[in-house]
Order: C-alpha cells, then sequence, then structure tokens
C-alpha cells in the first residue's frame, strides 16, 4: 500500500529518511568495527537499507514534482531555461568492493548526508522560485542516493557473509569437536 503524502509532506520526509539512514549506517559500523555483535551490525544495515530505499522512492516523487513544475514554467516562459550539467540517474559506477564492511557503512551515510543537503536545499530553491534549480538540486540529490544503496549493497553482502556463512559454520564446527 502506498501511502499518498502531498508534495510539501515529502520535501520533508526525503531528508528525513536520508538523515536517519546515516545514523543508521553509522551504528552498524560502529556495531561491526566492535566486533561483538555482528548481528546486531547487519540488522542496523538491513533497517538502514529499508530507510535507504524509503529516501530514494521520496526523493524521486520530489524530483518528479519539481522537474514537471519546471517543464511547466519553461513551457510558458515564466523561468529562463538554465543549462545544468547532466546528472546520472542509471548505475552510480563502480563501488570499491575492496573496502571494509564498516567503510563501506560510512560512504553510504556521507552520501545520505549529501543526499539530504541537496534535497533541503532544492527545496529551498523551489520555494524561492527558482524551479529549474531546484528540479536540479534534486535530480542531483537522487544520484547520490543511488551511490549510498551501492555502498549499502555492498556491506550487506559483507554481512551475509560474516553473519550467514562464516559465523553458522564455526558454531558447527564447535559443537562437532564437543
Amino acid at each position: 500500500m502506498k501511502t499518498n503524502h502531498s508534495a510539501n509532506a515529502q520535501e520533508t520526509l526525503a531528508p528525513s529518511s536520508h538523515e536517519h539512514a546515516a545514523r543508521l549506517h553509522i551504528d552498524a559500523s560502529r556495531h561491526y568495527v566492535a566486533g561483538k555483535d555482528y548481528s546486531h551490525a547487519a540488522h542496523q544495515a538491513l533497517v538502514a537499507h529499508g530507510h535507504a530505499l524509503l529516501a530514494l522512492a521520496q526523493g524521486q516523487d520530489v524530483s518528479d514534482h519539481y522537474r514537471e513544475k519546471a517543464s511547466i514554467e519553461m513551457a510558458t516562459g515564466q523561468e529562463p531555461f538554465l543549462h545544468f550539467d547532466p546528472i546520472s540517474l542509471g548505475p552510480s559506477g563502480i563501488v570499491q568492493s575492496s573496502l571494509h564492511v564498516a567503510e563501506h557503512h560510512e560512504a553510504a551515510a556521507e552520501l545520505h548526508e549529501h543526499a539530504a543537503r541537496y534535497l533541503r536545499q532544492a527545496t529551498k530553491h523551489y520555494e524561492e522560485g527558482k524551479v529549474a534549480l531546484a528540479a536540479h538540486e534534486a535530480q542531483a540529490a537522487h544520484a547520490i542516493a543511488l551511490c549510498a544503496i551501492d555502498h549499502s549493497n555492498e556491506a550487506a553482502k559483507h554481512h551475509a557473509i560474516r553473519c550467514c556463512l562464516v559465523e553458522p559454520a564455526a558454531k558447527r564446527a564447535i559443537s562437532v569437536a564437543a
């Protein structure tokens, strides 16, 4: 079931979801580095990833809204067209899979914080009537969020190996030896 929020609500929710995902990634990194509770770190990573996907969807709604408004204004001649460098909305590129899981969480957290700032700036531009600039900032936030999700995916792979493949085998070996 998809909740139907107004554009104003999405403008507030998307950055907050990015910030929440960032905090959870930082917590997951700390738990993983402490080395005592890998399962809790994996849980934090999973919840962070869920917030990241939510933030991505909310940010896409904001971006679509701003882009629609910008195209209407440009068609009616209300706002001059400004040329911006295009921002890729495709896969964000190669993420270094050789990074430590904690580094992936830290990178994801930093990128989520950047995406939140871009979305807040987009909202500010939109409120000032700079709709094309708002659309561009929201699109940049979306591209940054995709990079954050790539880091989140890499961290999840590490957690899956650690929690699902390594720890259960080690526990079986201990019970067989006893």
